[in-house]
């Protein structure tokens, strides 16, 4: 009877141990499952990531062409303008220098004509003062003539 016992209990602890055995193999293709549906939206989400982050990298490499357009852009306009008022400055010293070597010759066309009417006056006024000596020395001979 008590191996019966033994028997029945053996036989008892057998099934339990099976029933557990089998819970575990369940939970563990449960636990499985689980991992790899985990596993699945990990590859899932890493691969959204990856081309958000290759969208983001390509738009951000266009974004850096436009902004470096944009300078390229800009330096050239500046370059231009800089050109451009240079060569108004150019001009306008150019053209400033043209009015004043124009106004040179002009005065020296005038200083010229002033000293040919000095020299005139003057050769006129020698001419006039030797004929006023002239003149006194024959006004002085006319009077000791008469003296």
């Amino acid at each position: 009877r008590l191996a019966d016992e033994n028997k029945k209990l053996q036989e008892k602890l057998d099934k339990e141990a099976a029933d557990l055995k089998k819970k575990i193999q369940d939970a563990d293709e449960e636990k499985g499952e689980e991992m790899k549906i985990m596993q699945q939206k990990l590859e899932l989400e890493r691969k959204l990531l990856n081309e958000k982050m290759e969208r983001e990298k390509i738009e951000l490499a266009e974004e850096m062409e436009r902004a470096e357009q944009d300078r390229k852009r800009e330096a050239e306009k500046l370059k231009s303008r800089m050109e451009e008022e240079a060569k108004q400055t150019q001009n306008g010293l150019v053209t400033m220098f043209e009015r004043m070597k124009g106004e040179n010759e002009s005065r020296k066309t005038e200083i010229h004509g002033l000293k040919d009417i000095l020299v005139r006056e003057n050769e006129k006024i020698v001419r006039d003062q030797m004929a006023l000596g002239q003149r006194v020395d024959n006004g002085f001979a006319e009077l000791n003539g008469k003296i």
